[in-house]
């Protein structure tokens, strides 16, 4: 082979060895931002980092990571969470785990997005706004907070003139579901009559 032809062989194989050096660094790039998305915010990956070129295998990791350190929950830790979640919207934490789980109040929205002609970028402002809402409340809301605890006293009395004399309740905080722990909620209170077939029960203002 004369110098032009190993000339050239030289090239081509350099050519590829930086191809290939290129693509791994622009893996490892794309991985590492990944993994500093996951922890630079608490929710997991936010839509800025999905939409700024990282490929989805790469977000496969720190997703599984978000969901098993995040979102599932031992029995145990079901109950923690709820002990720790009193005054609900009032409190730090209930916030943060309203956001790492589907509540009820949000369920009903979410399951009109399976309809397959809800197209992508409606389904990726959903899931922005459930997860990154700056919603703190309005005048109806804050009248529903402000009455909720009247509104529960005048329900024991009414519930009493029927009869149900024993029935009392009690203050409910964020429930998550060790079955489904990406399902979770947070009624007004639980409902517990003694006396009734059906005992326990609860109430939503």
């Amino acid at each position: 082979m004369n110098r032009v032809g190993k000339d050239r062989k030289r090239k081509t194989t350099e050519e590829v060895k930086e191809s290939r050096r290129k693509s791994k660094y622009a893996r490892t790039d794309d991985t590492t931002a990944a993994r500093r998305a996951y922890n630079r915010h608490d929710q997991g990956i936010t839509p800025e980092d999905i939409s700024s070129g990282i490929p989805e295998d790469h977000l496969v990791e720190p997703m599984h990571s978000f969901y098993n350190t995040k979102v599932a929950v031992t029995k145990e830790k079901a109950i923690q969470i709820e002990l720790e979640t009193k005054n609900q919207a009032d409190n730090q934490q209930w916030i943060l785990e309203h956001r790492r789980h589907i509540t009820a109040s949000r369920i009903g929205s979410i399951l009109k997005m399976k309809n397959k002609q809800t197209n992508k970028t409606k389904k990726s402002k959903k899931v922005e706004e459930l997860l990154y809402s700056t919603f703190r409340g309005n005048a109806a809301t804050r009248y529903g907070s402000a009455k909720e605890t009247e509104s529960i006293e005048e329900y024991i009395t009414f519930q009493r003139m029927r009869g149900h004399d024993k029935l009392c309740v009690s203050k409910c905080r964020f429930i998550v579901s060790t079955a489904n722990p990406w399902l979770s909620a947070s009624p007004d209170g639980f409902v517990y009559d003694p006396d009734d077939t059906y005992p326990h029960g609860i109430i939503e203002i």
